[in-house]
């Protein structure tokens, strides 16, 4: 036996769609499989089976002898294209040999299209700039504008009103998602300024004459590197390959014949510019599902308010609508808080309360937030206070966003001084101080306010804000430390993170000792 090698055969694992037959279909679900040669809508209501429906249709056409790399499947996010791709390998894995993936995302397709070499007179290749580095040069151009703004006070750069926002995060982010969403509409700065005093909105002169300096930056940063590579904005994509198809016919030509059955899952939670790309790609072979009355993207253009109303360019006369429901329908409850941490403070109430009184599983209850960000950490948060446990699916956050890694960035920002300690900033310090670093909650945070605010001497009399912003740097506190642990927790992290920044300048020298001597909730050494 010890001699004996063991062999192993990895199957991939089964989806209950690879196992829909056609007798378990509806009668509306039966007519969608069907159907051939002409343009179709399909509309449904949440749980109506219409993506389950969707890999049918492409079971059956594959199961007919259609060559599955003339099918493209089209839906939204990167999981979902995954999921897709998965459900429709399963389904008919004997016949299922693709030279490129079935399922895609619209800016997936786009980038395939700009990359295509077809009579360029260039062999340019598009590489997408990454958020990360979008938030670094907006950052940095703020900073610049925050620099003229000092050395010319009568600068019109920007209103006085925002002038305070400009160096907070947020403010960053917001101008960033401005900006993208703008782009994916076909606007440009110059239009954006136009639109300004048509639409009443002043802000968008300051905003769109940031935008071309931004536009002219990352043109200057593509002239000094390498000509052979040009770096995108993930929100220009769908603009630029509908520009490339519309100067080239060829293309189109060469991705009607490759895409000659074009399937697309979710559609309203498409923009105008990609429903402009898949006009220019699809033929009478289309296939497209949909319920106007579900998006829930409409944060990053979503447009399903105009989705019936520009299918009419495509031609489509036919629509089939799936009336039944394969899971009940919900009774949504709509609840306002004031701030995230009240909102998760709320949610661990309710989950906890569904345990203990219901009996409900840990495992069997979820949260769901729109993005990543100061929701997870909020939750993570309150949930350990209520000892609740939390699996958060690392796909969703952002390594920046990591509950384990973000107080540690913060912190070396600090340090660097690349985050002022300023009221501006607070909700950035204040999720560091609810951060295991820290060990802060709601009501020691209420207690220390209490405590600095009671120790003020003199006239000049400053908000509880200012006066913990001043003790995350101070050398000696007006309190003992020991009522302001979470304070001096982080005030000794700052210390150290300086005095290593003096001997060295080496940023993985200072991540790690900001790391090696951080303490968690118990007082003990990370």
């Amino acid at each position: 036996m010890s001699g004996e090698k063991l062999q192993l055969k990895l199957v991939r694992a089964q989806p209950s769609s690879a196992k829909l037959l056609f007798e378990d279909l509806t009668d509306q679900q039966q007519k969608v499989v069907t159907h051939r040669a002409f343009p179709l809508l399909v509309l449904g209501s949440a749980a109506t089976g219409k993506s389950s429906t969707l890999v049918a249709t492409i079971a059956a056409r594959i199961a007919e002898g259609v060559n599955p790399n003339h099918i493209l499947a089209i839906t939204y996010g990167r999981e979902s294209a995954n999921r897709l791709r998965d459900q429709i390998a399963t389904s008919n894995p004997n016949l299922h040999t693709v030279n490129e993936p079935i399922a895609r995302t619209f800016h997936s397709l786009a980038f395939l299209i700009l990359n295509d070499p077809i009579n360029t007179q260039t062999n340019n290749k598009y590489v997408l700039l990454s958020g990360a580095e979008q938030d670094a040069l907006i950052t940095e151009l703020l900073a610049l504008d925050i620099e003229s703004i000092k050395k010319d006070p009568t600068s019109k750069l920007w209103p006085p009103e925002l002038i305070p926002a400009l160096s907070t995060r947020g403010f960053a982010k917001e101008l960033r998602d401005f900006i993208g969403r703008a782009t994916e509409r076909g606007t440009s700065p110059t239009e954006l300024i136009k639109y300004a005093g048509k639409y009443g909105q002043p802000y968008w002169i300051a905003i769109g004459g940031f935008w071309s300096r931004y536009l002219k930056t990352l043109s200057l940063r593509e002239g000094t590197t390498s000509n052979l590579i040009t770096r995108i904005d993930p929100s220009e994509i769908i603009i630029a390959a509908i520009e490339k198809l519309e100067k080239e016919p060829k293309l189109i030509e060469k991705y009607q014949k490759i895409f000659r059955y074009i399937y697309v899952d979710q559609f309203e939670e498409s923009d105008r510019a990609q429903r402009k790309l898949l006009k220019l790609l699809s033929g009478n072979e289309l296939v497209i599902f949909a319920d106007p009355d579900s998006a829930v993207g409409r944060f990053r253009g979503a447009d399903p308010d105009n989705l019936l109303a520009d299918l009419d360019q495509f031609g489509i006369t036919e629509k089939l609508y799936l009336t039944k429901k394969f899971r009940p329908d919900l009774i949504p409850k709509t609840l306002a808080f004031s701030s995230t941490t009240d909102e998760a403070n709320y949610i661990a109430h309710q989950i906890r309360s569904a345990h203990l009184r219901d009996g409900i599983a840990w495992s069997q209850m979820a949260i769901i937030v729109r993005s990543p960000g100061a929701q997870i950490s909020a939750i993570t948060r309150a949930f350990a206070q209520n000892n609740i446990p939390v699996s958060i699916d690392t796909a969703a956050v952002a390594l920046a966003e990591n509950p384990a890694i973000k107080p540690i960035l913060t912190i070396a920002q600090i340090a660097l001084g690349q985050l002022p300690l300023i009221p501006t900033n607070w909700e950035q310090i204040e999720q560091l101080l609810y951060s295991e670093f820290a060990g802060a909650d709601a009501i020691s945070m209420r207690q220390m306010r209490i405590l600095l605010s009671k120790e003020q001497q003199g006239e000049d009399q400053k908000t509880s804000t200012e006066l913990i912003l001043e003790s995350l740097t101070a050398k000696i506190a007006n309190l003992p430390w020991e009522s302001l642990t979470p304070l001096k927790r982080i005030n000794d992290l700052i210390s150290e993170a300086k005095k290593t920044l003096a001997n060295s300048k080496d940023i993985s020298d200072l991540l790690w000792c900001i790391w090696s001597n951080a303490k968690n909730y118990d007082g003990e050494l990370s």
